[in-house]
């Protein structure tokens, strides 16, 4: 797995956990979205929906995995911040 390979080459990995109905936010259109935020922080992010909720959580949440390196991972948290208040329904 991508992800797995990334972290052991001693990225970072930032998790969030989200509602399952703002993952198509997250994702935009066309993955139009989330292709704005990897570009802009080129950070890898990862939207792990088809795989269900994560461990300990209920079922309408999904798993948001943010990889790169420190600075990486802080720009897409800022990105984060910027979209909180769009994805507040």
């Amino acid at each position: 797995m991508r992800m797995a390979q990334l972290v052991r080459e001693g990225r970072v990995r930032h998790d969030i956990i989200i509602e399952k109905a703002k993952v198509g936010k997250i994702i935009g259109s066309r993955g139009a979205t989330l292709q704005a935020i990897i570009q802009n922080t080129t950070c890898e992010i990862f939207v792990l929906d088809k795989e269900g909720a994560p461990p300990g959580y209920g079922p309408d949440q999904r798993l948001i995995c943010l990889v790169g390196y420190d600075s990486q991972v802080s720009g897409a948290m800022a990105e984060r911040t910027r979209m909180e208040a769009y994805l507040t329904f």
